[in-house]
């Protein structure tokens, strides 16, 4: 599948160009067409799928405010002019998947300041780049050792507008693997120690995220043979397809691989696509089930920065299938156990927004003064005329139990029983608005794939 190629007519956004700040290309695609995002002189952030093979030629040619883009690994073709005129731009990395690397691609993007180049020189012999990186070899290009012997050991003789520098040979970003394990979305990214290096210069991963807040995480778990170090963050379901950066630092803040950039979304839509690379299909269900819950937490929460558009995710769902999950859930769900409570019991919330937690309100003359859960996280709130029990960090595999919630009520212990699935029932089966009917319906279905496997 490729991006629009405007060769013999516009693209259908061309009226646009002047507006487009931000382009997500869709996993799946695998190539970006001829002038698909020429002169689109606002455009400064671009995300690049893993299914990405060939940027055609003058791609993003005369994208001037495009200061950084980071290609994917498995790209091999970057054709004439493909960058043209990127004045702004001033970081590019070059996967070790690059293959060929045509005439004039940088041409006239004399503010780039570092390549981090990961292929050898072959690809570089279609080139002419006199006129391409900082004037005088002021770009410097990063390799790693074994890629620097390459390119000095005489049979490279091409002379390109470059300084070399040795010194990217620590690590690379090279894959991610999620989990589901808490009610929120985890994701491991994977770095590859390639020349067995200590992983003590290893100090920190940053990520920065669409928002622009950045996290720092120094716990970097590694394997016994220190070739593959990784980390863990999380996020909620409807930040899934958010373009996050990701770059390993060592000591005084000095950057030990490149920019990598990826959403959580691409690498679950990839492994949709590739069933038979992980055990035969088995998760298949379930990632429908977590893009559906994380496209409907985007259209409840109103997260439409980066929509997503994969053919088989579902964010609306009909009569039939509400009813048919109500009456599933109404035998064993229907209420909670409030155990003589119920006349200071006002109502119960699932807190969906950053997390997956179950909020209990009961009045203030109720006299609650702590809490404690089978759940294994259990606080106290106040807030406006109600105390509010909090039942944080549920995994989504655990929306169906039934927690006890040990209350202290005037200086004596009350044990109430509740569910979370109990608030996702009263909402299928009463007169809620439409979104939240589409929202808890996805959880439902998800708790249900997430309890099969």
């Amino acid at each position: 599948m490729d991006v629009y190629d405007t060769g013999s007519k516009p693209a259908p956004w061309s009226e646009f160009r002047d507006c487009i700040k931000s382009v997500i290309v869709a996993a799946g695609v695998e190539s970006v067409g001829t002038y698909a995002f020429s002169n689109c002189t606002k455009l400064n952030s671009v995300s690049l799928p893993v299914t990405l093979k060939t940027i055609e030629g003058s791609a993003f040619a005369g994208c001037t405010s495009l200061v950084d883009i980071t290609l994917p690994d498995g790209l091999e073709y970057l054709y004439d002019y493909a960058f043209r005129d990127c004045e702004s731009l001033r970081t590019i990395n070059i996967p070790e998947s690059v293959i060929k690397i045509s005439r004039y691609v940088f041409h006239g993007c004399n503010s780039i300041a570092d390549v981090y180049c990961f292929a050898g020189p072959e690809v570089w012999y279609d080139c002419s780049y006199s006129e391409s990186f900082m004037p005088d070899k002021g770009t410097t290009c990063h390799l790693s050792k074994p890629n620097w012997d390459k390119y000095h050991d005489g049979t490279f003789s091409l002379e390109l507008n470059l300084t070399y520098k040795a010194d990217i040979s620590a690590a690379r970003i090279y894959g991610l693997q999620m989990s589901l394990d808490d009610g929120v979305i985890g994701v491991d990214t994977y770095f590859k120690n390639t020349d067995q290096l200590s992983f003590d210069i290893w100090k920190y991963m940053k990520f920065t995220y669409a928002d622009g807040t950045v996290e720092k995480v120094s716990k970097i778990e590694y394997n016994s043979h220190q070739s593959t170090g990784y980390c863990t963050i999380t996020m909620p379901a409807k930040n899934i397809n958010d373009p996050i950066k990701v770059q390993l630092y060592g000591e005084n803040d000095k950057a030990l691989s490149t920019v990598y950039t990826f959403t959580p979304a691409e690498y679950v839509d990839y492994i949709y696509r590739n069933p038979d690379t992980f055990e035969d299909g088995k998760f298949t269900e379930l990632i429908v089930s977590l893009l559906s819950f994380g496209a409907s937490s985007q259209k409840y929460f109103g997260q439409n920065k980066y929509p997503m558009y994969y053919d088989y995710i579902v964010t609306e769902y009909s009569d039939e299938e509400i009813a048919a999950a109500a009456s599933d859930l109404g035998g064993k769900y229907s209420d909670y156990d409030m155990s003589g409570l119920d006349n200071v019991y006002y109502g119960s919330g699932l807190i969906l927004k950053s997390g997956t937690s179950l909020n209990l309100y009961f009045t203030r003359d109720s006299n609650i003064t702590a809490a404690s859960s089978s759940s294994g996280n259990a606080s106290i709130e106040e807030t406006g005329d109600y105390i509010v029990v909090v039942l944080s960090d549920i995994k989504w595999q655990d929306l169906g139990k039934t927690f006890s919630v040990v209350l202290t009520v005037d200086g004596t212990d009350v044990t109430v029983k509740v569910s979370p699935m109990t608030y996702v029932y009263k909402v299928l089966s009463g007169d809620y608005k439409d979104n939240l009917k589409n929202l808890v319906m996805s959880l439902y279905n998800l708790n249900k794939r997430s309890t099969e496997n």
